[in-house]
């Protein structure tokens, strides 16, 4: 198997393993960086722990799929206006031009080479820019052009396109559908649609149009429309595999702020009840309190006597407290009650 085929299926492959043993790894690190020395580090499964690994595997997964998008650029083959080394504005005298130098100087009859691969690549490069028509499809489709034989005018080609696509978007849309109606990737289901929707309408309006859209002067210079699309499709791949990657981790995530949320509002009900019979014992011990006063009210000689009474108690009780005081009762008590037995 070629690099060039086996490269999307190690990309494949690598969202299901390369995102969390990249986690491991940095989470390892990190805490050796932040951690002083002879301080614990945080233990697995704790809810730091688990926090730090959540925020890690979405950055890792973000860094990939910027990755992915690196790599989809460069595996890009040379387009025609590179092979030839013409800009992708080349008017029709500049390419003739061009392609008699290159004839004079790669010609087989001049290299000696009678099957040379790279002069026939050449000269297939030049007879598609040189036909306005092959052009126009070859900027939007890219080389199977070559083998629409029978496709004449810009819409021959453009039907073509159409019919070569049209079956990845059915089979995308109808797989969504299944997911949906199965209750699979619930997670983000809304941006997956709509990812979908963008890309098949970006896709359509790319190979329609007859000039270049504005971002094609300012993103990737030099680009041509098809292989804008054929990043875009796998930017959009890897983005639905991302999803599939977060939504656990999100998911789970969520699921832990909503149960915290709810032992929050549990807490708040207990309290606000705990509030309300504070108020109401407070409100039944004064009125406890004023049926106690209440046969004092109006008779000071009652409420200066349960004064004194009240200063002598406190008295007593301090006194009685005090360690000497204490011990010297405590004789007189112990004396009192071996001198009962005898008087009986």
């Amino acid at each position: 198997m070629s690099s060039s085929s086996s490269s999307p299926l190690l990309g494949m492959a690598g969202w299901f393993f390369l995102p969390s043993m990249a986690t491991n790894a940095l989470q390892s690190v990190y805490y050796r960086l932040i951690t002083p020395a002879g301080s614990p580090q945080p233990p697995p499964n704790s809810p730091r722990f688990n926090r730090d690994k959540r925020n890690i595997y979405v950055f890792v997964v973000l860094l990939y799929l910027g990755y992915t998008v690196y790599e989809s650029v460069l595996s890009l083959k040379p387009n025609y206006y590179a092979m030839l080394g013409v800009p992708v504005d080349v008017d029709e005298k500049t390419l003739r031009s061009r392609w008699r130098r290159i004839s004079i100087l790669l010609h087989p009859d001049k290299t000696g080479v009678e099957d040379d691969q790279r002069f026939i690549a050449l000269r297939t490069a030049y007879e598609t820019l040189s036909n306005p028509p092959r052009r126009f499809a070859y900027e939007r489709f890219g080389e199977q052009i070559t083998g629409w034989k029978d496709a004449i005018t810009i819409k021959d080609y453009i039907i073509h396109g159409v019919q070569s696509t049209a079956p990845m978007y059915i089979v995308s849309g109808l797989f969504l559908v299944v997911m949906n109606v199965l209750g699979k990737g619930q997670f983000a289901q809304y941006w997956r649609f709509l990812t979908f929707f963008i890309l098949m309408a970006y896709e359509a309006l790319v190979i329609t149009r007859s000039n270049f859209l504005p971002p094609f002067s300012y993103i990737l210079p030099g680009r041509l429309p098809f292989e804008h699309l054929i990043i875009a499709h796998k930017l959009s791949l890897a983005f639905f595999v991302a999803l599939n990657q977060i939504g656990p981790i999100v998911r789970a995530a969520t699921s832990s702020s909503s149960s915290s949320g709810d032992e929050s509002l549990r807490l708040k009900s207990a309290a606000e009840k705990l509030d309300g019979i504070t108020k109401v014992l407070e409100v039944e011990s004064n009125n406890v309190l004023v049926q106690d006063v209440r046969p004092f009210v109006g008779r000071h000689e009652l409420v200066g006597e349960l004064k004194r009474k009240m200063v002598l108690n406190m008295v007593e009780a301090r006194v009685g407290g005090e360690g000497d005081v204490r011990e010297v009762t405590a004789n007189a008590v112990r004396r009192l009650q071996q001198q009962q037995p005898r008087a009986n």
